[in-house]
């Protein structure tokens, strides 16, 4: 109820419904790459990333900024569950490192140490957004079906609802970070 109260959320299930259901991980049924589209799209060739470039942007422009970027994605290689951010600068470095701090706080299955806060991607939604409409936490969140180094136990749907809301508890523990050292700067 907090994070409604203090956000508008866009959330897209899935951004490659057709690519998806044909086995195509990465590409759509025109053999693009989505998640490198991002900056170049076209309403006709990707609607999809045309889209949430557009609500971004007006979330940006109209609803006082976007706080955080969230891409969800499978990993065919690296195990576990872990952030890939793109940080440009040393405030967002920390920012996006505290986030992750929280989310492993929040999270069992996520490994902080397998993430990376400054990924930066050219066509990828995390830094598209981090770059044109600021924001400051713009992580794709990566997992594998494999849990990783701290269980041999495969991750389920379960799983990644518990994961999902981790990261919204992370960024409201964060926000209360942020008032109260608003509070104590004040005193």
């Amino acid at each position: 109820q907090e994070l409604l109260q203090r956000y508008v959320f866009h959330v897209v299930p899935v951004m490659n419904p057709d690519g998806v259901e044909l086995g195509n991980q990465r590409t759509d049924l025109l053999g693009q790459n989505l998640n490198r589209s991002f900056g170049n799209a076209t309403v006709k060739q990707h609607p999809a990333v045309f889209a949430v470039q557009t609500a971004c942007t007006v979330a940006h422009k109209v609803q006082g900024g976007v706080r955080l970027y969230l891409d969800f994605k499978a990993h065919s290689q690296k195990k576990g569950a872990f952030l890939l951010g793109d940080a440009a600068t040393d405030a967002s470095q920390a920012a996006s490192r505290l986030f992750g701090y929280a989310l492993g706080r929040r999270c069992g299955i996520f490994e902080y140490e397998q993430c990376n806060f400054a990924d930066r991607a050219v066509g990828s939604g995390k830094s598209w957004a981090a770059r044109t409409v600021g924001a400051e936490l713009s992580f794709t969140l990566e997992s594998n079906y494999c849990r990783g180094h701290h269980s041999p136990e495969l991750l389920t749907p379960r799983h990644w609802r518990l994961l999902g809301g981790a990261c919204l508890r992370a960024l409201l523990d964060l926000d209360l970070l942020r008032s109260e050292e608003r509070r104590v700067g004040k005193e």
